[in-house]
C-alpha cells in the first residue's frame, strides 16, 4: 500500500505541478502582469524581457520538484532517514553550491544560475526515485512490535 499511495502521490503533484509549470512557461504574460508595476521603467522592462525564458526553468524544477518530494517523504516514512539526509546534503554540495558559486564567480549569468538549481532538484528526485525502485525500504521498520514487560516473581 505504501507504494502505491507513493505513486499515486507522484502522479498527481507531477501532473499539477507539470500542468501549472507549463502553464508559466507557455503563458509568460499572465504571470509577469500580476508582478505588473505602475512605473514601469528600464529595470521593468530588462526582467519582463528575461522572464519567459526562466520560466521555462521553472516548469522543468516544478515536475522534478514534486518527484524529489513524494520519494524523498515515502523514503523517510519507510525509515530510510539516513540516506535521504546524506543525499540531500551531498547533492547541495555538489550540484548546487559549489556549481552556483563557480557560476556566479565567472560572471555566467542568471540563466547558468537557474540551470544550476534544476540539475539539483532533478538529481535528487532521481536518487530518490531510484532508491525507491531499489526497494531496500521494503524492509525497514519504523514501528517495533509492542514489548509486554514480564514481571519479577515475587
Amino acid at each position: 500500500r505504501a507504494a502505491r499511495s507513493a505513486w499515486l502521490g507522484f502522479g498527481l503533484a507531477g501532473s499539477a505541478l507539470g500542468v501549472a509549470g507549463l502553464a508559466a512557461a507557455f503563458l509568460p504574460g499572465v504571470i509577469l502582469s500580476l508582478f505588473n508595476s505602475d512605473d514601469p521603467g528600464e529595470l521593468w522592462e530588462q526582467t519582463a524581457e528575461i522572464v519567459p525564458g526562466l520560466l521555462w526553468f521553472v516548469a522543468v524544477y516544478s515536475f522534478f520538484d514534486s518527484m524529489n518530494l513524494v520519494f524523498a517523504l515515502a523514503l523517510r516514512g519507510a525509515g530510510d532517514t539516513r540516506f535521504v539526509s546524506i543525499v540531500t546534503f551531498a547533492c547541495g554540495i555538489v550540484l548546487l553550491i559549489v556549481p552556483c558559486w563557480y557560476v556566479v564567480e565567472r560572471g555566467y549569468g542568471i540563466h547558468a544560475a537557474w540551470i544550476c538549481a534544476t540539475v539539483y532538484i532533478a538529481g535528487l528526485a532521481l536518487v530518490f526515485l531510484a532508491r525507491f525502485l531499489w526497494g531496500s525500504w521494503r524492509s525497514m521498520r519504523v514501528i517495533e512490535p509492542t514489548v509486554i514487560p514480564c514481571e519479577a516473581p515475587a
